[in-house]
């Protein structure tokens, strides 16, 4: 008689849906470890809308002469709270 184990490749022990199982999960960590990666890139560069903070407006607007130190106070605790 043949050996069908050895020509199937083994794939007929019951251990099928194991390998399928591992190599998903496999995928799964490997697409999540990139979406971190470029996340944690993203943040750490600054990038993103390329819009300045509230603070920076407020700073310059300050730095113009447009505010008065009482609003610049008043504002900023307004924005940090």
């Amino acid at each position: 008689m043949m050996n069908w184990h050895y020509w199937s490749g083994g794939w007929n022990d019951g251990y099928f849906g194991i390998h399928m199982l591992m190599h998903l999960v496999w995928y799964a960590a490997l697409i999540g470890l990139a979406a971190v990666l470029v996340t944690f890139a993203v943040r750490r560069s600054g990038g993103g809308s390329g819009r300045p903070g509230a603070m920076d407006v407020l700073k310059e607007r300050y730095a113009r002469g447009e505010l008065t130190k009482d609003d610049y106070d008043r504002m900023r605790k307004d924005i940090l709270v």
